[in-house]
């Protein structure tokens, strides 16, 4: 894992408090980088 990942990994993991936050933290991740891809292959 690169430092600009861990770091971030960091900053995730302070805002979970428990698996529910860390599982919708993930989904919303994913959401996203999908809608985020979605769009550059529009343009």
């Amino acid at each position: 894992m690169h430092e600009k990942e861990r770091e971030l990994v960091g900053l995730l993991a302070k805002q979970c408090k428990d698996i529910g936050d860390v599982q919708d933290l993930l989904k919303n991740l994913f959401k996203g980088t999908i809608e985020e891809m979605l769009e550059t292959e529009m343009d």
